[in-house]
């Protein structure tokens, strides 16, 4: 006799089969709207808060004087702090180091590593071209800079000392135009009582104008001490005075008719 053996499985008790657990309501908690007068950077609140169909807008007043409209979420988690100025401002100080390249002295330097390593200046023959180096502290303008300090007057030329030295700090001045022009290597110098004077000098000492040492030192041939010497005089009286010999002429001081 064969037995079959049938097994049943016995209903669980209701009370152990698992409930799904209820879901958790979230609930949004409004924030405050920022009080007209809040500041947030360079924001200041101008305006009530207002809905323009999706969110919260708010007007604000930035300190550059420059109004903006902005989201009110945007504003209150720190993602909008000004109306793009201080974006613009750290650009300039992430490129700009120094905030002097609008400065004449920011020109001066230019110009002088120009002369000295730019092949197409039209300078760079009578500097790079004979050996005028700049110095590698001075390769930077803030190194420059440093050593040379800002132009101490208007119109301040960056001057050697010695004329076929380098660009360096201890080979160069701040001088003025006058200065540097009697210090250039093209310059040629008379002897006058015992000291050697461009003709920019002897004009100083003499009162004279440039030109009219020039032409009495050129054109007349006069020796250097008549040249300075001798006052100012009128056209015709110097016709009567040039050339040096001749019956016409007329003889300074130091120089009596023999």
């Amino acid at each position: 006799m064969s037995v079959t053996l049938i097994r049943m499985s016995m209903p669980m008790p209701a009370e152990s089969v698992m409930q799904p657990e209820p879901a958790l309501r979230v609930y949004k908690i409004k924030t405050p709207d920022p009080a007209i007068g809040s500041v947030f950077g360079r924001l200041t609140v101008v305006s009530e808060c207002y809905t323009n169909g999706r969110e919260r807008m708010v007007l604000l007043k930035c300190l550059c004087g420059t109004e903006k409209t902005v989201s009110k979420g945007n504003l209150l988690s720190g993602r909008v702090n000004s109306c793009g100025c201080l974006a613009v401002e750290l650009a300039k100080e992430r490129y700009t180091t120094h905030g002097l390249t609008k400065e004449p002295v920011y020109a001066v330097w230019n110009m002088m590593r120009q002369r000295c390593q730019v092949p197409t200046n039209k300078q760079y023959a009578d500097y790079g071209g004979r050996g005028i180096t700049v110095s590698d502290d001075w390769q930077t303008f803030e190194g420059f800079f440093k050593d040379m300090g800002d132009q101490p007057f208007k119109g301040a030329m960056l001057e050697r000392v010695d004329n076929d030295g380098p660009y360096s700090r201890e080979n160069c001045v701040w001088a003025d135009r006058k200065t540097q022009n009697n210090n250039k290597r093209s310059n040629v110098l008379w002897e006058y009582k015992g000291k050697m004077l461009t003709m920019l000098e002897l004009a100083e000492l003499s009162g004279l104008n440039v030109h009219t040492l020039r032409s009495r030192l050129y054109l007349y041939n006069w020796p250097v001490e008549r040249a300075v010497e001798t006052p100012k005089v009128s056209r015709e009286e110097s016709a009567n005075m040039a050339p040096e010999t001749g019956p016409g002429a007329v003889k300074h001081k130091l120089y009596p008719p023999s």
